[in-house]
């Protein structure tokens, strides 16, 4: 819809045109007008447009969808067939498009894969900046970033999205947490900078913000969504200090500011999502010297500060890696949870965000609910956020402990009312709550909002708050809590079983993953239960574990097929299944020889060990530490570390050189029929020395033979052996 307004009835609309967006009539009215010429010469109006969605790039125009159709129908240096409904000279703009050095012609390509999106890009950036060495000042005017068309460009920035498309298409790690345990000993480390940052996220940031610079410089403007591309490539790079200056771009520019770049930023800024955190609970998990240092009101011993900080001291200087720490102090040790824990900053956001916005959303709500509970200020989201906005009172007492009320809404939500509440604010509150240690106010505050606005706990939701029961019963956060005096913030020995045993059992029926095993048994040796730990692992993770081993099988085979057969695939589903395949099976294995590591460090003999309980130093356990031991041992030998060390009935038992089990070496046997082509299962069988001598002697030169149908194809994969997991080569991941 158009509305023409008179050139001075217009200048005083300009003029008085408010800080933020109206809302007229369910529409969003723009600040930029066009001048439009009349029929007659020299005659001149501005035009004001009142569209649904202005802060998103229109629909292509007739002239530029006959472009561009010409452009990706006609081959690159082959003349036109004549098909095309472009029949118009190019222009010197388009011309650039359209030769045969330009980038243009690679755009259908560059649809189908992110990686050749993103080498697109790259060359449209190489293009631009040697286009400024040669061409000087006229040089947009023979660059094809800077002759793009704005929807086009917009288009490729939203093919690059880190949060909703990158992660899903090119990202084999999404959804594991990589420690620095896990980045030294399996070759998953060679995905991640010393800062423990997934590499490709940085890598699409630093050429995103190439192509904007550029395209700013070429006197274009970016549109909201391009900005939201930034700020959540930003986010993925764990790099805040980016995303205050995307922000302050965004407000020099004076864009109109909507409730969608509010959340955006609000998440990159406080890194609420599990993307942004690189799926990490503890780089963000609350200290007790940030309440100290932050919070006015609460004054602890001056004596517990000193031996606490002293152990903090102590613990930062014997780490090497930087994992979790602000890429931008490069000097200094800065972790990201001290940029975290002012209170000031989502304080002044929250009163600009609730003055400015109008009509809130519950995205930028819950963004905020959880800057607040990485800052410490739960007073504030109990008594300000909570019942304002969902009637949700929350009460604290010495002796009751948590007590919840949900009462009745403020107001009646509507189905598409922005504020009504879904499982991002449950997911909140358990961020909140869980950071800060207090996991039963995560789950009496997460069990309200479900059973008042009728919000199932789902799978995800349950996993959060089993991870955060694991991270608030870990070692290092019960030895701060207990050193600096608050014994309310500890979580039981019973709180992991007993969320295990709530979200199993009726009505939620959760089926926990491999990860979930992993901490369950983690926390069983953690709390000497050895027996129980050992059990699990041999009817639950064993049975897991042997089926991600297959599905890597079965992902390989698919892919050796696929390159076999000669099969042109575009978007590669093959090689990123079995990307996906073997980055779980690394991981898996690296949590298998962890439990296994530490369930031999910490076996103790009762008799030997004066720190267990009287019960336990009734007499000595003679059947673990001869019959369990051994068979455990045996039956996980392929994952356990070279050097196996446990403690035994007569003494401490070293065994040295365990014998390695070449679990990696297989036989794939490949008949190929006239017209049909069939696979065999899988064969294992352990290569003898001949085989060996062989493949060790093969010239480097030798790739591949062609072999006629109707001949057996033995095809032998070597993979290095898990003790020294980092040569594993580059093209296996």
């Amino acid at each position: 819809m158009v509305r023409r307004l008179l050139p001075g009835a217009f200048r005083n609309f300009h003029l008085n045109f408010p800080r933020q967006p109206c809302l007229e009539h369910g529409h969003l009215l723009t600040r930029n007008h066009r001048h439009v010429y009349g029929p007659n010469p020299g005659q001149q109006y501005r035009y004001a447009t009142l569209q649904p969605d202005c802060l998103q790039p229109g629909p292509l125009s007739t002239s530029e969808l006959e472009l561009l159709q010409y452009i990706l129908t006609t081959e690159q240096g082959s003349p036109d067939n004549g098909n095309s409904s472009y029949s118009g000279r190019p222009t010197d703009a388009e011309s650039v498009l359209l030769r045969p050095e330009s980038l243009a012609p690679k755009l259908t390509k560059s649809l189908t894969n992110p990686l050749d999106r993103l080498s697109y890009l790259q060359e449209l950036i190489s293009e631009a900046l040697t286009a400024k060495k040669t061409k000087g000042s006229d040089w947009p005017s023979h660059s094809a970033i800077a002759l793009l068309p704005g929807t086009v460009f917009s288009e490729l920035f939203r093919s690059l999205d880190t949060l909703n498309t990158l992660s899903r298409e090119l990202d084999s790690t999404t959804g594991i947490h990589v420690g620095p345990g896990m980045a030294t000993e399996s070759p998953i480390g060679q995905e991640f900078d010393i800062w423990g940052v997934r590499k490709v996220y940085v890598t699409v940031l630093r050429r995103l913000m190439a192509a904007a610079q550029l395209r700013l410089e070429a006197g274009h403007r970016l549109t909201s969504s391009d900005y939201q591309v930034l700020l959540r490539a930003a986010g993925s790079a764990s790099d805040f200090e980016s995303v205050k200056a995307i922000w302050a771009l965004i407000v020099q520019q004076r864009l109109p500011l909507h409730g969608g770049l509010y959340h955006d930023f609000l998440r990159a800024r406080f890194l609420t999502e599990p993307l942004y955190t690189q799926y990490s609970l503890e780089w963000l998990r609350v200290r007790p010297l940030s309440i100290v240092t932050q919070k006015k009101g609460f004054k602890p011993d001056p004596r517990k500060v000193s031996k606490l900080s002293q152990a903090v001291r102590k613990r930062v200087r014997r780490q090497v890696e930087r994992f979790g720490q602000n890429r931008s102090k490069t000097a200094t040790v800065n972790y990201l949870y001290r940029n975290m824990r002012k209170g000031m900053p989502p304080l002044r956001l929250y009163n600009h965000v609730t003055d400015s916005l109008y009509p809130l959303e519950e995205g930028v709500i819950t963004a905020l609910i959880v800057a607040f509970g990485r800052a410490g200020s739960m007073w504030f989201v109990e008594k300000m956020i909570l019942p304002r906005y969902w009637n949700i009172t929350v009460t604290k007492s010495r002796c009751a402990g948590f007590e919840v009320t949900a009462g009745e809404p403020p107001v009646h939500f509507a189905p598409d009312d922005p504020m009504r509440p879904t499982k991002r604010l449950i997911e909140a509150v358990i961020d909140c709550y869980g950071c800060n240690g207090e996991i039963a106010g995560a789950i009496k505050v997460a069990m309200a909002i479900s059973h008042r606005y009728d919000i199932p706990m789902s799978h995800e939701l349950w996993s959060k708050l089993f991870g955060w029961a694991y991270v608030a019963g870990c070692n290092v956060s019960r030895e701060e809590w207990t050193t600096i005096g608050m014994a309310d913030r500890l979580a039981g020995k019973g709180t992991l079983e007993s969320i295990w045993d709530t979200m199993t059992a009726e009505p939620y029926n959760v089926k926990p993953d491999f990860m979930q095993h992993c901490l369950l048994v983690t926390n069983m040796i953690r709390q000497r239960q050895y027996r129980l730990a050992v059990q699990a692992m041999e009817d639950k993770l064993e049975p897991m574990y042997r089926d991600i081993q297959t599905e890597l099988e079965e992902a390989f085979y698919k892919e050796a097929m696929t390159r076999a057969l000669g099969v042109v695939d575009p978007t590669q589903k093959a090689k990123k299944a079995w990307s996906d395949a073997l980055v779980r099976k690394h991981a898996a294995w690296y949590w298998f020889q962890r439990m296994c590591r530490t369930l031999m460090m910490n076996t103790r003999h009762p008799d030997n060990d004066s720190s267990a309980s009287s019960s336990e130093q009734a007499g000595p356990d003679y059947e673990f530490t001869t019959q369990i031991m051994p068979r455990f041992i045996d039956r996980f030998r392929d994952v356990m570390p070279r050097l196996v060390k446990y403690q035994g009935i007569s003494g401490t038992v070293h065994l040295v050189n365990v014998q390695q089990v070449n679990r990696m070496w297989w036989t794939k046997v490949w008949r190929e029929k006239p017209g049909i082509a069939t696979v065999d299962l899988l064969r294992f069988k352990p290569l003898d020395e001949a085989q060996r001598i062989r493949l060790r002697n093969r010239p480097a030169n030798e790739v591949s033979e062609t072999h006629p149908r109707g001949l057996d194809i033995d095809i032998f994969l070597q993979v290095p052996r898990f003790d020294r997991p980092r040569r594993l080569q580059r093209e296996f991941l």
